[in-house]
């Protein structure tokens, strides 16, 4: 957004039919405008990752590598504890529904979304025992609706 509103956009998204003016002067001191705004965006933690960039795309791209293996990394481990969770005995099904529906909400927002049937095998597995008979019931009632209106 701070690129787009000062006319720098360009210098990250590097079309092909732009190559010619990014030998100009005017080209590179745009790129360096541009790499300073992002600088400013970034803190010193990031800052460092980009000290030895040379452009803009150059500081785009390898802000745009790191992130994206921190993305796989956090739908990783939020799957991992999504295929983990369960309900401990005692607890209670709205508590537990709460926090299922959690989970989905912060994987939906790392960009992996669950289809609705994978969404209620896992949840239904997640179950104590002490909601078997409403499992049981409850896949009963799904396989029925299945065979009479889709099978």
């Amino acid at each position: 957004m701070a690129l787009a509103r000062k006319d720098l956009l360009d210098h990250v998204e590097m079309k092909p039919e732009g190559a010619a003016k990014r030998e100009t002067e005017t080209w590179k001191a745009a790129d360096c405008k541009a790499m300073a705004v992002i600088s400013k965006l970034l803190s010193p933690v990031y800052r460092s990752m980009i000290r030895e960039c040379k452009s803009a795309k150059g500081v785009w791209e390898t802000l745009r590598e790191f992130f994206v293996k921190q993305n796989l990394h956090n739908r990783v481990q939020l799957r991992k504890q999504l295929h983990e969770f369960q309900m401990t005995s005692g607890t209670e099904l709205m508590g537990h529904l709460l926090k299922f529906d959690d989970l989905c909400l912060q994987l939906s927002a790392v960009g992996d979304k669950l289809n609705d049937d994978e969404k209620l095998v896992i949840l239904l597995g997640s179950l104590s025992s002490e909601y078997d008979a409403m499992v049981k019931i409850f896949c009963n009632g799904v396989t029925q609706v299945w065979h009479t209106h889709l099978g």
